[in-house]
């Protein structure tokens, strides 16, 4: 049994979301799911945060730092313009991008290497489930604040054209409206982040891949490659090894060049993702630095940091993780037995070992490595960010 295929299957919770959230289309019905996907956009995407400033802009200046306070939820809505915007101009793109894991370069067909996938697979599941669970979290901690609430105030206020303190109905649908913006604001960053993410980690996964088979090429071939005497006699057992290099110089390039298109069409949502990420993190802990004791304010802001938080460590983890696999080939190859093999395959890995040298690397917007240098720079901008708003107020 082999795991042709697999990877591909595993993104069918995500395709489900994305489907949901109006940025993946089927074949039938396409006009109908475009009208659908303007709708999403335009309700939920430019008019509920454009609400949420009016609302701002027109309290007395007196209240408006209190009210920034909600300002996160508004900006990460805002940034789903960004990130979704490929997905609704280029659908197609995002098919292709998630159908070339049925490639067989991507699928492994051998058991000796299969567990490496496998595990990949498995740490993919832990990551979506952590960050799902704690994500949806946000909207219902809020829902729950405004049902235990006084209904003196709207929770996440935005304005209208009425006094909705002044009328039970008009009060309730407001919250509904908030609710499902918000939660819609959740699902539609979750999909895609969790889709980039999962593509990181099947990219470091591969390189991974290569590692092994270079590492331990004699599992492959059956064969013990530390006699010499031996691989020089047996020509066919070069012609294997060969193959088996060229194999994983293709896979590299293949790798190398899947990472580049994800660059092209998703680094822009990333890029508006962590350009506001220090600003929505210090808002937050302002928010926690401001109440004095445990009470449902607190869980409405930490349902909300936590996510956050854990979203950029993933991007900025799964960055490192790609860029060490790929610079580390080099020591594979090292550790293999390589100089028992003929002059084309040392040829070979030469040129791989050459391509290593430049790592590949997942940026956001071209100008931002992804890596926990970056996780640890945003931290320390969201605490002086902190500090200025602290000496502000």
């Amino acid at each position: 049994m082999t795991n042709q295929k697999l990877l591909r299957k595993s993104f069918w919770q995500i395709e489900f979301l994305l489907k949901l959230n109006g940025l993946l289309p089927g074949e039938r019905y396409q006009i109908l799911y475009s009208f659908y996907t303007s709708c999403l956009l335009f309700v939920f995407k430019i008019v509920f945060p454009i609400l949420g400033y009016t609302f701002i802009y027109k309290a007395d200046p007196s209240e408006r730092m209190i009210l920034i306070g909600n300002s996160f939820v508004y900006i990460e809505v805002l940034v789903l313009v960004f990130k979704h915007w490929p997905f609704i101009t280029n659908p197609d793109l995002t098919k292709r991008l998630l159908n070339q894991w049925n490639e067989s370069i991507f699928n492994t067909e051998v058991e000796i290497d299969k567990h490496i996938i496998e595990e990949s697979m498995r740490q993919r599941k832990i990551k979506h489930n952590v960050y799902f669970y704690s994500a949806t979290s946000a909207p219902f901690v809020m829902l729950i604040n405004v049902i235990l609430s006084d209904h003196s105030d709207l929770k996440l206020p935005i304005w209208m054209p009425v006094d909705v303190l002044n009328s039970t109905s008009w009060y309730v649908c407001t919250n509904a409206f908030v609710f499902s913006a918000y939660l819609h604001g959740v699902l539609g960053h979750f999909c895609v982040d969790m889709l980039i993410v999962s593509y990181m980690l099947y990219c470091a996964a591969q390189l991974k891949l290569i590692k092994y088979k270079l590492e331990n090429m004699e599992q492959y071939l059956d064969t013990d490659l530390t006699t010499p005497d031996q691989i020089g006699l047996d020509d066919l057992v070069q012609k294997k090894i060969y193959a088996q290099i060229t194999q994983c110089v293709k896979l590299y390039d293949a790798v190398f060049s899947y990472v580049q298109e994800l660059e092209n069409v998703y680094s822009i949502g990333v890029f508006a993702q962590f350009l506001v990420a220090s600003i929505v993190l210090s808002i937050c802990l302002y928010n926690m630095s401001q109440l004095e004791s445990l009470e449902m304010n607190l869980a409405y802001v930490m349902s909300f940091f936590v996510p956050m938080t854990y979203l950029l460590y993933l991007y900025c983890n799964l960055g490192t993780l790609v860029m060490e696999e790929s610079t580390t080939i080099g020591d594979a190859i090292l550790r293999s037995q390589w100089y028992n093999y003929d002059i084309k395959s040392k040829r070979s890995l030469m040129i791989l070992i050459e391509r290593s040298k430049r790592p590949i690397r997942f940026t956001a917007g071209k100008l931002i490595d992804l890596s926990l240098d970056t996780f640890v720079l945003m931290v320390k901008r969201a605490y002086s960010l902190l500090a200025l708003l602290k000496n502000f107020n």
